[in-house]
């Protein structure tokens, strides 16, 4: 992989400058110099006329452009005596005088000024194409002038760096600790990557202090920052650990279950951001009141505000400007001070927030999603609705319940300056700032409108989707969709052609002796040893060498007529296959009739002899097939139930005593049974007793209605396998998945070499993503800039600019990225057979 990707860039690199070498070459040129001066002075002039300067300015600026004009035509040999233009004409008729000059150039085709205008615009597109690439290098190396603008390569290494090291940290840290104690391997990679994911993110904010901020941040500040950050992940990494996969069972068997499963999502919706929110706000607060000490400040600012207020009230004098403006950046610094602090009210907010958040997202959402999901709509209600339409209410119900809850703040804020100012007369200097800020507040909560607010997330979200569903589909049918085709008709084609079969058969062989390469601690002498490698290196040359003139071959043999009838049979098999499978997995989702119908298809496909066979038979054939894959998926799901008890129970059998273990063996039970989450026994139970039913030919609709006991008695069965104790539950479940997070092996290691290669292998895809992404960002801002309108004027165009720079967004990402790949791998194929 990272052999490929340079010799991807290396070789676009190549291709690039030999491009541009030319341009560079001739910069120094006595042509190169006069048309500089003289592109310099015709955008001087343009930017006067544009900017609406005066008259002796723009004719000034005229005389140059004309001056530098005329002697860059001297310096290309052009005959400039017939072009006489008055130095002082005004600026319409110059104008016209260029026009009827580039008409007559241009017209006088073969002549030495048609020539000398084309080698200018030829000349001016090499100038526009070497901006171009120096600009991006400028960009490239921060070279750009701008002292805030950090250079890409620094970008990119920092994003790359914020993602690898932490990761790399923590792979370190588990595969430490796994030989030791698997639960402080769990603890360890949490809280390794919450440290090393803020140091990462506190000398980012150091270098960019350094330099590339005029404004510094505090460096107190970017501790807390950090601080708050890091607690937050390493107090949740738990409780996402033991909620993530024992709650989530929301899907097409969930039916008359729903209700519960979603109340339990709105409950695990609300202590998550509850816990968030509260874990972060206690942080914030130690600071705030032990290294920022906001409490005083604020009150120090209060009490300064109290004697300004009191001083006026006493005299009943008018507040001068002077004061108020005192008065107002009080009253700001406080606002900031208190945005830096965590009170009770603040607490109080929060779980007010968390509350909407659970009802809305956890438990409406829940319904709505499974409700799409399961309708009659089949395929579309599974991209379509789900994805698209089912967000709508929730949206909607999300924006507006948001847009009410803020608005009820600010009505308690104007609720508190009334009270405040209940205690002064009415008239008075003190009574009027009041009034002043409560106009303010009030002007705040007249602009939030709940209904719109509601309506605007519906449509942005629906836009957003609509816009990237479109894109998918494009995408797939033009592009995917073909490209999976092909690949599966080749494959087809290979697995029963005698060449290709040959030419695998080869290059397996020669896979197999890249695995048996000498290894020199098995070797005394160093010659023997070089002796065996030089054989190796022969055999394996020669086996490449077979594997690659077998798979010439079989590539020649493939324009042969028998061979190109056996592809097109291929392919027509292949669509049908699809089709068919489509039409079952669309029949098994409605259910009854329709899933019979489709089986009927599917038998008579693969088997012509049922092509007569009457509609009884095929019913009763179709039956007894769908019947056969229910009792498959019991069989399985048991199997897999029954696996999960056994080591469960054996582990039970070894700590009381019961069951006899070697040391070795002990600790591989322990590791086995340590793997296994509750969720994962409980969805098995599920599917057991489900499918179980189905074997019994009960309807969907039935097994729907039922779906609650059914559930009931999976979890009543797996509390049983942990003392029937919740806590312990969900402690196994968040210990199974922390294991599983962390790659650990139930043999008690973390595979240390294997997950370094997989980071390093990763990182030529994540510069890769970095520097066409920044290309992408560009391309998206020239197109968005220039026909998305910036400033709508109403909900339809404002929907419309969404969509559309969503579809902008998505489709030149794709575009890039297809492109970028199959332009790597065509020049690789083209240097690299």
């Amino acid at each position: 992989m990272r052999k490929n990707f340079l010799i991807t860039w290396v070789l676009i690199f190549t291709l690039l400058v030999q491009g541009i070498v030319p341009v560079f070459a001739g910069q120094d040129s006595p042509v190169a110099s006069s048309y500089d001066t003289y592109q310099h002075a015709y955008s001087e002039y343009v930017k006067a006329v544009q900017s609406q300067a005066s008259l002796d300015e723009i004719n000034g600026k005229l005389d140059i452009y004309l001056e530098a004009q005329r002697a860059y035509k001297e310096t290309t040999g052009l005959n400039v005596s017939a072009e006489q233009v008055a130095p002082q004409a005004p600026v319409e008729q110059s104008a016209a005088a260029a026009s009827a000059e580039v008409s007559t150039a241009a017209s006088d085709e073969g002549s030495p000024v048609a020539e000398a205008r084309v080698a200018e615009e030829k000349w001016h597109l090499w100038r526009d194409f070497q901006a171009k690439i120096v600009g991006y290098a400028q960009r490239l190396l921060g070279a750009t002038g701008n002292p805030g603008e950090m250079p890409l390569w620094e970008r990119v290494a920092w994003t790359i760096g914020k993602s690898l090291l932490p990761t790399m940290g923590v792979i370190i840290a588990t595969a430490l600790l796994a030989p030791l104690t698997p639960v402080g391997m769990v603890i360890g990679g949490i809280v390794t990557g919450a440290a090393l994911g803020g140091l990462m993110t506190y000398a980012f904010e150091k270098r960019m202090n350094a330099k590339y901020r005029t404004v510094k941040k505090e460096d107190a500040k970017i501790w807390r920052d950090v601080s708050v950050q890091a607690v937050i992940e390493a107090v949740m990494a738990p409780f996402n650990l033991a909620t993530g996969g024992m709650f989530g069972m929301v899907g097409p068997t969930v039916g008359r279950a729903i209700g519960k499963v979603a109340l339990t999502q709105a409950g695990i919706t609300f202590v998550g951001r509850a816990l968030s929110s509260q874990v972060g706000g206690a942080v914030k607060n130690l600071w705030s009141v032990h290294y920022f000490k906001y409490p005083e400040k604020i009150e120090a600012n209060e009490a300064r505000i109290d004697e300004i207020l009191n001083a006026h009230l006493s005299s009943e004098t008018p507040f001068s400007d002077e004061t108020v403006a005192e008065l107002d950046r009080l009253r700001a610094e406080i606002e900031m001070m208190r945005s830096e602090h965590y009170t009770r009210e603040d607490a109080v907010k929060d779980l007010k927030r968390a509350g909407v958040s659970a009802v809305i997202s956890g438990f409406a959402g829940s319904i709505v999603s499974d409700r799409a999901y399961n309708s009659t709509f089949g395929r579309w209600a599974d991209r379509a609705s789900v994805r698209l339409f089912s967000t709508m209410p929730v949206n909607f119900a999300s924006g507006m319940a948001g847009a009410s809850l803020e608005k009820s703040f600010v009505s308690g804020d104007i609720k508190d300056l009334r009270n405040e100012q209940k205690a002064y007369a009415a008239g008075t200097p003190v009574f009027e700032y009041y009034e002043k800020m409560i106009a303010e507040k009030e002007q705040k909560r007249a602009s939030i409108d709940a209904t719109k607010a509601g309506f605007d997330t519906m449509i942005d979200g629906f836009a957003v989707h609509a816009a990237r569903l479109t894109v998918d589909a494009i995408k797939y049918n033009v592009y995917d969709g073909p490209k999976a085709r092909k690949a599966a008709v080749e494959n087809l084609y290979r697995e029963q052609d005698p060449n290709w079969k040959k030419a695998a058969a080869l290059q397996q062989k020669y896979e197999d002796l890249k695995k048996s390469t000498p290894n020199p601690l098995r070797y005394r002498n160093p010659a023997t040893y070089a002796k065996a490698l030089a054989g190796h290196v022969k055999q394996l040359d020669k086996a490449r060498s077979e594997w690659l003139q077998q798979s010439a071959s079989a590539q020649q043999a493939e324009a042969l007529p028998q061979n190109v009838n056996l592809k097109k049979d291929l392919s027509v098999q292949y669509e049908r296959d699809v089709k068919l499978n489509q039409m079952l997995e669309l029949g098994r989702l409605r259910g009854g009739d329709a899933h019979l119908a489709a089986m009927k298809k599917v038998l008579q496909s693969k088997n012509p002899e049922l092509a007569d066979a009457s509609d009884e038979r095929m019913t009763e054939l179709a039956a007894l097939a769908i019947k056969k894959t229910y009792e498959d998926k019991f069989v399985s799901s048991s199997a897999k139930a029954e696996n999960i008890e056994k080591v469960l129970e054996m582990r039970r059998q070894h700590k009381a005593g019961k069951l006899a273990l070697s040391p070795e063996e002990a600790k591989l039970l322990a590791g086995r049974a340590d793997v296994i989450s509750p969720s994962q026994y409980k969805a098995a139970l599920v599917e057991k007793y489900v499918y179980d039913l189905k074997t019994q030919n009960v309807r969907w609709d039935e097994v729907e209605r039922q779906m609650p006991a059914i559930m009931a008695r999976a979890e009543k069965q797996m509390l049983t396998q942990y003392n029937n104790n919740w806590a312990g539950v969900l402690t196994a479940e968040a210990y199974a998945n922390g294991l599983a997070r962390y790659k650990y092996n139930p043999e008690g290691y973390v595979n240390f070499g294997d997950e370094m290669k997989k980071i390093v292998a990763d990182i030529p895809r994540m510069i890769k993503n970095n520097l066409l992404g920044e290309y992408t960002r560009e391309v998206n801002d020239a197109i968005t800039s220039n026909i998305i309108p910036q400033n709508p004027s109403n909900d339809l165009e404002r929907y419309l600019s969404t969509f559309g720079k969503t579809a902008i967004n998505e489709a030149t990402g794709d575009v890039i990225d297809t492109v970028y790949n199959a332009s790597s791998q065509q020049l690789r194929s083209s240097f690299f057979p």
